[in-house]
């Protein structure tokens, strides 16, 4: 397995995430790396289509970043979550990062689901901070998808 670094941005903000992945494998690092070697994004999104939750991630990660190419965050954020659905950690980490996050454009913006990522992945100090900010409503929501969340989609340690 190699350790893959891919850096993101909203607005100003650098992000940083660290996959393992059996790098070129799936087409995903070489379509990454560049945006004329069709093949390889073609081979990583046919692998995304028929499920393989490391080539949703890398094919949500070509999607965010739009590395030369045109980003698609909202389209990468479905990707993430298809992976994330399937207990792929690096995914469920990018949703609690991501969703919760000021720079995010708002519509794409998900407190909620945010917290609720980060309560099942037990970083409680950082799904607090959303909490505060909830009405009412919006903990009802939260509890509830963090409870489905913990016992669908997140591994036990």
């Amino acid at each position: 397995m190699n350790t893959r670094s891919i850096i993101g941005h909203i607005g100003g903000v650098a992000l940083f995430f660290t996959c393992s992945a059996s790098l070129g494998d799936d087409g995903c690092s070489k379509a990454y790396d560049s945006a004329t070697d069709s093949a390889s994004f073609e081979r990583c999104r046919a692998l995304a289509l028929a499920g393989e939750k490391s080539a949703q991630m890398g094919y949500g990660l070509i999607l965010w970043s739009g590395y030369d190419r045109t980003p698609d965050r909202a389209e990468a954020l479905k990707w993430w979550r298809r992976a994330a659905h399937q207990s792929y950690l690096p995914a469920q980490i990018a949703l609690a990062d991501l969703l919760g996050h000021p720079e995010l454009e708002p519509a794409l913006r998900n407190d909620v689901e945010a917290y609720a990522w980060r309560s099942a992945l037990g970083q409680l100090r950082q799904a607090s901070e959303l909490w505060k900010t909830f009405s009412p409503e919006q903990r009802q929501r939260a509890m509830r998808l963090a409870e489905e969340f913990k016992a669908k989609y997140v591994v036990p340690k």
